[in-house]
């Protein structure tokens, strides 16, 4: 399973068995705060939320592997067609 400390509140847990793919974007940030990557893992199943990481640790050669074999959302939703509602009232 890929957990996640969440605080006081308990913590995020994902089963490796439930992870749809993944995704990876950049937060800008804001004026004292410098923006950073993020690491998305989404969830297949409503049950379990998706856990979004900062792409602050450095994480070792196996699961940058690991990682980059998740399918990979943002590109898959580049390649889905889009409706056009354009000229529509």
């Amino acid at each position: 399973m890929l957990q996640l400390s969440c605080g006081l509140s308990g913590q995020t847990v994902l089963p490796f068995d439930k992870i749809r793919g993944r995704r990876r974007y950049f937060d800008p940030g804001y004026q004292n705060a410098p923006g950073a990557w993020h690491l998305v893992f989404e969830s297949n199943d409503d049950r379990y939320n998706s856990i979004d990481i900062e792409d602050l640790y450095r994480f070792d050669s196996f699961f940058q592997e690991w990682f980059h074999a998740l399918p990979d959302l943002d590109e898959l939703d580049k390649k889905v067609p889009k409706p056009s509602n354009f000229g529509l009232a």
